[in-house]
């Protein structure tokens, strides 16, 4: 009873309303947010999205919220950063909430609309960032949490959506070229002629075949049959 009063909660956010209809890569977005909500921004207690929930007296002791700012959800969790001088955590309710994904009537639309969410997103981000520096070296929240919040704020926002595509990228380039075992007519130019190849005994196309799956169908097919099993909740 004592906890309740004391956090946040975020339900499931399920951007899948009408995306049967849309373009493939609109349904794609709207599931991959969905699965960092689950996996990243509940568990870390990073922020809110769109649809939470808190009591009347912690939104009073943040002095309520700020909306000069874009992306009020986010910034939300900071906002309580000072005014409780403690890391707020964020509770899961296990419920679905239906959300309509960001769209336009044709492809065309589509592509603008991304354009305009990303652009939107990642100035929001910014802000976010920049206030959380302005609190944290003007001593307007508890240092340690000040700390933890920042690195994992940094290693979602930077590493997981900013670089998880380059890295995925380029590491499937760098697994088709370089591989494991003998692949004929092809020798990097980083191995000493002579050299003994590691694992020979595995074939190279296994072996990506293998790497592929892992990476793509583990992780994004994760967020996929997620997706499913919300639907038939629903």
């Amino acid at each position: 009873k004592e906890e309740r009063v004391a956090v946040q909660f975020q339900s499931v956010l399920c951007y899948n309303l009408g995306l049967d209809e849309r373009w493939f890569f609109t349904r794609v977005t709207g599931v991959l947010r969905t699965f960092f909500t689950i996996a990243f921004l509940i568990p870390l207690s990073i922020n809110t999205m769109s649809v939470y929930s808190m009591s009347l007296s912690l939104a009073r002791k943040a002095d309520y919220w700020l909306p000069n700012y874009q992306m009020e959800d986010i910034i939300q969790n900071l906002n309580l950063m000072v005014g409780c001088q403690r890391r707020v955590p964020i509770r899961l309710i296990p419920i679905p909430t239906i959300s309509g994904p960001t769209s336009g009537r044709n492809v065309w639309d589509e592509f603008v609309q991304w354009f305009v969410q990303i652009r939107r997103w990642s100035i929001g981000a910014a802000e976010v960032f920049h206030y959380y520096c302005v609190k944290l070296f003007g001593g307007k929240f508890d240092l340690m949490s000040g700390v933890s919040y920042g690195l994992v704020f940094t290693g979602y926002y930077v590493f997981v959506l900013c670089l998880t595509g380059m890295f995925h990228l380029t590491s499937t380039w760098g697994t088709l070229i370089n591989g494991c075992g003998e692949v004929t007519g092809y020798d990097p130019p980083w191995r000493s002629s002579g050299e003994p190849v590691p694992f020979p005994f595995v074939s190279p196309h296994v072996l990506l075949l293998f790497l592929l799956i892992i990476k793509y169908c583990t992780a994004f097919g994760t967020a996929f049959v997620a997706d499913v099993m919300h639907r038939r909740i629903l």
